[in-house]
């Protein structure tokens, strides 16, 4: 069966270049992946199909249309220039004329009637007593006209009605999920549209939309006040001001917190947990709290950052700070930025030590391995002091003798591995 890109786009055979952009550009935008970027793979590539027949029924309806309004504009033209002697019409002119309407609606209707039972258009029946081979000639032409309109715009509605019902159930998809997390369902809904499809009035399915999404709406509104009454109450308990608080935790966290939920809960699940700690020990908390707070936990994070930085090199040296790290994790937000830059200090020098340490370790244990053996001295150090190398090319030293030491290998066997 032949495709009907008319019907793909929804617009009738008689609609302008305006129209058939129009249609295209909102179907486009409809069913673009952009516009749903959490929906499942399924529903993607279903969307992803039907845009590339919409691409396809847009260049050929486009095309029939520019050409049908070249020529309509040409015909206007011979009109206005090459005007004819208006006829005056007989009445057999007129039964003719009708007849010819007649016939040129038949052949219409026959094309377009299947697609009418498809949509389960009512004006079917009203239409097959109306094509009674005993009215022809006897209906106007301009009426058959009247009726193209009134199927076109049936057909138009129809349309619209699905891609409407279709927009319907995948906004539905995608806030059900929004909607379990606030405690409600949007099943009974989702049961009563099943296999609705073409069954149901635009109006209908609009009313549909517009329901769910202001009681979405309202659901959303209803958390956030009772989310900022939960953090309102917890702040004034410990002696805070709320207007700082949000201030610095927007400050802090950049977070618009004034109309978004998942920021909301964000703030409540760190900011308050801190404030807590911290109005447990101190006692005569005043309204700079929050800001001594927001300074102590940019100190933590940094603090943090650097010690992750220096633990790569206490690895070499087969050290952690794994313990100082955990012992670490209840103080943040009770650490002064004073205190982090001392112990940032202190990490610096202890690891200075070990490194030292580790290196006269070293050190020691490749003298013993040498055994005082003043032509392996010779080979290896090359003429410099023990103390002048540094921890990579004694460990190179130390493999190498280890591995000879194990597999008794000797000098002329197997020569000492190069140090650059």
């Amino acid at each position: 069966m032949a495709k009907d890109y008319y019907a793909i786009l929804g617009v009738t055979n008689t609609a302008s270049v305006e129209d058939v952009k129009k249609a295209y550009r909102q179907l486009a935008k409809f069913y673009h992946p952009d516009k749903y970027p959490h929906a499942s793979a399924e529903l993607l590539k279903e969307n992803e199909d039907k845009l590339k027949e919409i691409n396809e029924a847009y260049k050929i309806v486009l095309k029939e249309t520019q050409k049908r309004e070249k020529d309509t504009l040409g015909k206007i033209f011979n009109t206005i220039f090459n005007p004819k002697e208006p006829k005056v019409k007989t009445e057999a002119d007129i039964i003719k004329e009708n007849e010819i309407a007649f016939d040129e609606f038949q052949e219409y209707y026959l094309k377009i009637k299947d697609r009418m039972l498809e949509y389960h258009l009512n004006l079917v029946t009203s239409i097959d007593r109306l094509l009674n081979p005993a009215n022809r000639g006897q209906i106007m032409a301009y009426e058959f006209k009247n009726i193209k309109v009134m199927i076109n715009d049936a057909i138009n509605n129809y349309i619209s009605a699905l891609n409407a019902y279709d927009e319907l159930m995948q906004l539905i998809a995608i806030l059900e999920p929004k909607y379990n997390e606030f405690g409600q369902t949007l099943k009974p809904i989702k049961d009563s549209l099943k296999d609705k499809r073409g069954q149901l009035s635009l109006d209908t399915i609009m009313s549909y939309t517009q329901k769910i999404k202001n009681n979405y709406r309202h659901i959303k509104n209803q958390k956030i006040k009772i989310l900022k009454t939960e953090i309102n109450d917890y702040a004034t308990k410990i002696g805070i001001d709320t207007t700082y608080l949000y201030q610095d935790a927007a400050e802090l966290f950049k977070l618009n917190i004034k109309d978004s939920l998942p920021n909301l809960e964000l703030l409540k699940k760190t900011i308050i947990e801190q404030l807590a700690i911290y109005g447990e020990k101190n006692e005569n908390l005043s309204h700079s709290a929050t800001t001594d707070l927001v300074e102590n936990i940019k100190a933590y994070n940094d603090l943090m950052s650097f010690i992750d930085q220096i633990e790569i090199s206490y690895k070499r040296y087969g050290s952690s700070l794994t313990n100082l790290k955990e012992f670490l994790k209840p103080e943040k937000g009770m650490i002064t930025a004073s205190k982090v830059k001392a112990l940032m200090l202190l990490l610096r020098v202890d690891f200075k030590l070990l490194k030292q340490a580790k290196l006269k370790d070293l050190q020691v244990e490749v003298l013993n391995l040498l055994q005082s053996d003043n032509e392996l001295l010779k080979t290896y150090l090359k003429g410099r002091q023990i103390t002048e190398l540094s921890y990579f090319e004694l460990s190179l030293i130390k493999d190498d003798l280890v591995m000879k030491k194990e597999y008794n290998i000797f000098e002329d066997e197997y020569p000492p591995q190069k140090i650059s």
